[in-house]
């Protein structure tokens, strides 16, 4: 089973720009990524809330292979571009999932930032994102594109989705070795 959730939560939106929030674009996304890997493998989305509550839910699940979350990026020079893809240091699973994802989305919303280790904020001495650390199984985190590229991220959410739902499905049957 894959699980797709959306980064941060309704009290705590993560980055907004223009009226447009983090958190509800996430929801969006992970919407459609589910709709698109159900015919496929099982898949559900994470309820939303706080991340403790987040990886709570998740570590009591049986029969997960794969945790997704969906971001999206912001940068206060509002100069940046390109999508990335978070994994747990150390997880040489969670370093191939995050390969196989960021290859397509970068085709999406280039330039690749590429895979990278998931350290909180990019900074080592602040520690791992919880949730990239903190559940059984590998997780991921994707950021598609910056907020800010509103018009970008939108004119290529459709594609990007479908990508993202490709590529889980393809680094979940890695995982498992079975569709």
């Amino acid at each position: 089973m894959i699980l797709l959730s959306a980064g941060h939560h309704p009290l705590a939106k993560g980055a907004v720009y223009n009226g447009h929030n983090e958190h509800d674009e996430a929801v969006l996304w992970a919407e459609d990524v589910v709709n698109l890997i159900r015919p496929s493998l099982p898949v559900e989305t994470v309820p939303t809330g706080h991340v403790s509550e987040k990886i709570k839910w998740i570590n009591a699940q049986i029969g997960i292979h794969l945790i997704c979350e969906i971001h999206f990026n912001s940068d206060e020079s509002k100069r940046q571009a390109g999508s990335e893809t978070l994994y747990c240091p150390g997880s040489m699973i969670g370093r191939a999932v995050a390969e196989v994802v960021q290859a397509a989305l970068g085709g999406v919303f280039p330039p690749s930032r590429g895979a990278k280790e998931g350290w909180y904020q990019g900074d080592k001495s602040k520690g791992i994102v919880s949730l990239l650390e903190k559940t059984v199984r590998p997780a991921i985190i994707v950021e598609p594109e910056f907020i800010y590229n509103w018009d970008i991220l939108q004119a290529g959410r459709k594609v990007a989705c479908a990508e993202l739902a490709k590529s889980l499905v393809e680094a979940a049957t890695n995982i498992t070795g079975e569709a």
